[in-house]
């Protein structure tokens, strides 16, 4: 049924500026006043002046007992004009966001944005930089996106009073950042530059590979652009569209700074007078050891982290930081089920929040870890929110909307709880804070936490108080905050760094020389890839040994298995056609050989294996909208396909790279936030895999691309390939060029050997590369 996605692919792979407000946006997405226009127009054009700035926000909630309140400013601001166009269905300024142009009028005083961060300037740093961020944005976008282009409407949807259109023009990277960056777009009469009406960015962009972009107009909206537009063709209209970024999402953030509770901001800004004197409780009495198997860790690194965790003070968070497959989630499941029969010993009411970035991570912990343990147990309330209904588990493991969640604490359901367990992504932890209003949790557990912004990850911090105990986990070498956030003041001043890297950085000043640092604990054990990929990634990546446990090699690695790092050489040079389709589909055809021969010598010890458990990742949906139509043809249609920018949260067995991406000039990446050439993306690719890597391409053009990056990770990858004898050519290229080329690579390497010298068998027809028995 053509290619496997992931289950709940919307909610689960969205891009940080889709998640957690779809549902608030879908329902409330609103036209512009004409008044405003000119207003909008000027805001895209105007550059942001660091001097046009005062403070910030409305009254800050306080929530302690004996909190201390920010000093604000309330900045006056009258109502929009309600009078509307009459071409116009809806208002855009609705209570649902707050406008830019408010913002712009009501950040920080220069001296304040850029001073050190502090407790006391905590929330006016970060709503500054917010607002930052955002201009560039609409600057960007503006830049990006911006044009005149093709509509089709291609399906009406009477119960729903509106059409799904396509639209023609746009690039693979317009069409990501878009759907990414955007909340909408404005649909302008050509001939005088007037609105015409809004559309509705669809969110099937982000899992569609077509080069269609798609979106939604209400039928009467589309009639009118119907009229007012230039026909081109049957059904086909000539549009001019200016997009409008996604304030929405930089709202919530803004809302999250304006929230956290002054002693929230105490906790996660340590000082070594607050942090040296505090000894640890032993109220807790561990054992590595539990029933569910799920739920056990090592004697080693994770009981330390574990017993950390539990037993720390609650004056500052407890980080926990470790590479991929290092058991982060299992150790934060195991000290959630700690705390709750902390509860249940004590009888005292227990809330637990525990959030991460991607909603596959939420199910994880519902499904695997909470469920199997608590579904018979009534004192025990377990509930994710979740985007869509879905059945429960029991009378107290549940699933519920925001919308249900709400109707229930109206209705007196789950507050007074023995102990509740609230499961949720960041963003929506937001609208869980806005539904308890005054409600606070004992315990709130952040996992993914280096793969957002600080802003996003203290989202949840807005439920709790001075008695929060809050954990910390994440990995600082996956693509985050460094890769994600724009604009230059934004990424210098400090909102790259995500909230568990300055964390761990400040601790790590702490500690000094100290080996046991309470609050920071770190996993070195990888339990998900076979020996060779943690090693690789080890000494690459993050410049310091992980082990490799004994049992996560009992099923990935077998005797059949040669060498798991592969490179498979495609030199787009050898096609005629050098137009970027033809370029593509020259390296797709490359893909899909290598996906042919690798699941043609599939080991027997891995047919319980699914097709989908291979995934082939490129930069570009274009690309793999051609493989996967090449897939299809072959009967391969069900093995899974990816963009670089949505690969974080999932594993496979094997992991095809097709690292093909148009170069600027100087041979550098045209967008380094999607390449395989970042560090970050690289390492995220590399990682999810269990078992072994192939990387389809042309060495030479990886190597100058990732010039522009600090680590050297293809230098390394393909110096490892060379050692091992796992760099395979297409049938065309003679031993005599394989052995040059091979050479001119190890050159380009700076490698002191030249390659083995051998009679090479073409790799689209020898047996397979793991083979101990294959003869080179």
């Amino acid at each position: 049924m053509g290619v496997t996605l992931v289950e709940n692919y919307d909610e689960v792979m969205i891009p940080p500026f889709v998640q957690g407000i779809e549902n608030e946006y879908y329902n409330k997405m609103e036209s512009k006043d004409s008044d405003n226009e000119q207003e909008k127009r000027k805001r895209k054009e105007t550059p942001l002046s660091a001097s046009s700035y005062s403070i910030a926000a409305s009254s800050l909630p306080t929530t302690d007992a004996n909190e201390v309140s920010f000093p604000v400013t309330k900045v006056n601001s009258k109502a929009a004009d309600p009078q509307k166009r009459q071409d116009l269905n809806f208002d855009e300024r609705g209570q649902w966001k707050v406008n830019f142009e408010k913002r712009l009028k009501a950040v920080l005083h220069n001296e304040q944005f850029f001073q050190e961060l502090t407790t006391s300037s905590y929330r006016d740093k970060f709503y500054s930089l917010l607002c930052y961020e955002e201009a560039e944005h609409i600057q960007i976008l503006s830049q990006k996106c911006d044009g005149t282009y093709e509509i089709q409407g291609c399906q009406k949807l009477e119960t729903e009073s509106k059409y799904i259109c396509q639209m023609l023009g746009m690039d693979d990277d317009q069409v990501q950042y878009a759907t990414q960056a955007s909340e909408g777009m404005v649909f302008i009469d050509i001939k005088n530059q007037k609105d015409i009406c809004k559309g509705t960015i669809l969110i099937s962009n982000f899992r569609d590979f077509s080069e269609h972009f798609y979106v939604s107009l209400a039928i009467d909206d589309f009639r009118l652009l119907q009229e007012k537009s230039r026909h081109i063709r049957s059904g086909w209209y000539e549009v001019n569209v200016e997009f409008e970024v996604k304030h929405s999402y930089f709202n919530s953030l803004h809302q999250a700074v304006i929230s956290i509770p002054y002693s929230m901001v105490k906790k996660i800004t340590p000082s070594s007078d607050t942090i040296s004197h505090i000894p640890l409780t032993a109220s807790f009495h561990l054992k590595p050891a539990y029933p569910h198997p799920d739920l056990l860790v090592d004697a080693d690194k994770q009981f330390q982290a574990l017993k950390a965790i539990v037993e720390s003070p609650v004056d500052h968070p407890v980080i926990v930081s470790g590479p991929f497959g290092s058991g982060k989630t299992r150790i934060i499941a195991r000290a959630a089920y700690e705390f709750i029969q902390a509860g249940l010993e004590s009888r005292c009411q227990t809330r637990i929040l525990l959030c991460a970035h991607h909603t596959n991570t939420v199910e994880t912990y519902m499904l695997k870890y909470l469920c199997p343990g608590f579904t018979r147990m009534p004192q025990v309330k377990i509930i994710r929110i979740t985007r869509k209904d879905s059945s429960n588990f029991s009378r107290n493991v549940m699933n519920r909307t925001l919308f249900d969640f709400r109707r229930d604490i109206v209705i007196g359901q789950h507050i007074n709880d023995c102990v509740l367990v609230i499961i949720t992504t960041y963003m929506s932890s937001l609208q869980v804070a806005k539904t308890l209003n005054k409600v606070r949790f004992t315990h709130i557990l952040l996992d993914e936490a280096a793969q957002v912004r600080e802003p996003e990850a203290i989202a949840p911090l807005s439920l709790g108080d001075a008695a929060t105990k809050v954990i910390v986990a994440g990995d600082t070498k996956q693509v985050g905050p460094s890769v994600l956030v724009l604009g230059e003041k934004s990424k210098k001043y400090g909102l790259a760094q995500s909230l568990l890297e300055r964390l761990e950085k400040k601790y790590q000043e702490f500690a000094g020389k100290q080996q046991d640092f309470k609050y920071l604990k770190y996993l070195a054990t990888n339990y998900r890839c076979c020996p060779e990929i943690v090693k690789f990634l080890s000494s690459t990546i993050y410049k310091y040994p992980i082990a490799c446990a004994p049992k996560a090699c009992s099923e990935k690695q077998h005797r059949a298995i040669r060498y798991p790092l592969v490179f498979y050489w495609c030199n787009c040079n050898d096609t005629p056609s050098q137009d970027l389709k033809g370029l593509m589909e020259f390296a797709a055809d490359a893909v899909v050989r290598q996906a042919q021969h690798y699941l043609s010598f599939w080991p027997r010890e891995w047919n319980h294996i699914k097709m989908r458990d291979v995934c082939i990742i490129s930069p570009f949906r274009t690309q793999l909208n051609i493989i996967e139509s090449k897939l299809k043809n072959v009967g391969l249609g069900k093995l899974t396909l990816l963009p670089s920018y949505l690969i974080q949260g999932h594993e496979f067995q094997a992991v095809i790279l097709t690292t093909f991406e148009p170069l600027e000039s100087d041979g550098t990446s045209s967008n380094p936030t999607k390449s395989l050439t970042n560090p970050q993306i690289f390492n995220t690719a590399l990682s999810r895999s269990k078992s072994f890597v192939v990387a389809v391409g042309n060495p030479f053009s990886l190597l100058e691309a990732e010039k522009q990056f600090p680590e050297r990770c293809w230098k390394h990858y393909l110096s490892i390939c060379l050692d091992n004898d796992t760099i395979f050519f297409p049938e065309s290229y003679k031993p005599n060029q394989r052995d040059r080329f091979k050479e001119k690579l190890g050159t380009a390497l700076g490698l002191l050997k030249k390659a083995k010298s051998a009679e090479y068998t073409s790799h689209s027809h020898q047996t397979s590369p793991f083979l101990h028995s294959q003869s080179h």
